[in-house]
């Protein structure tokens, strides 16, 4: 925390936001009691990416990195029982369960993957965004490849029925509509 508020004081676009708060009250950010700026109740991280490398580095080395805050589930037996309830509360996580009629709950999870998403975008770079969206579009033309070598084995393969008349043949009636009369 200490390296973040010393890290701000050098930046100059968050020294430029310190002072347009000091004079005119800038509503989206604010400065807390330590002097550490903030917006809404997030801490502002400087543009130096050796700091945020240790942020990174320090938030997944510790023993409670991976566990989280709240969980939301649907309403799955496992998640009921009272194991789950009884694990949940020794480890001070909240378990929100979610229901059809109640989509604020299932948009907290998916609004939670789009705030890290947006944060590892930042922090990553566009570059590794470009490298993973590139080998997503090699995996996506080998499978339609395979795929078409596939369909061309099994094309090569078939054999047109030929019937005689005589023959006795089971038809697919599932796809029609309404009232079928044999005999009339």
């Amino acid at each position: 925390m200490d390296c973040v508020l010393e890290a701000q004081f050098e930046d100059t676009y968050l020294m430029s936001m310190r002072r347009k708060v000091k004079q005119r009250g800038k509503l989206d950010f604010a400065i807390r009691g330590n002097g550490a700026l903030v917006i809404g109740s997030r801490l502002c991280v400087p543009a130096n990416e050796e700091l945020k490398r240790q942020i990174l580095e320090e938030a997944h080395s510790s023993a409670c990195a991976m566990h989280p805050v709240s969980i939301v589930s649907d309403r799955d037996p496992r998640f009921t029982s009272r194991f789950w309830w009884r694990l949940m509360k020794e480890l001070g996580v909240k378990l929100n369960l979610s229901t059809a009629f109640h989509s604020q709950t299932n948009g907290q999870y998916e609004r939670t993957i789009q705030t890290l998403e947006d944060m590892f975008r930042k922090l990553l770079g566009p570059e590794i965004v470009q490298v993973t969206v590139d080998k997503v579009n090699i995996i996506q033309a080998k499978l339609k490849a395979a795929q078409d070598r596939q369909k061309g084995y099994a094309d090569v393969r078939r054999k047109d029925l030929e019937f005689e008349i005589g023959d006795q043949v089971f038809l697919k009636l599932s796809p029609w509509k309404g009232v079928v009369c044999f005999g009339k």
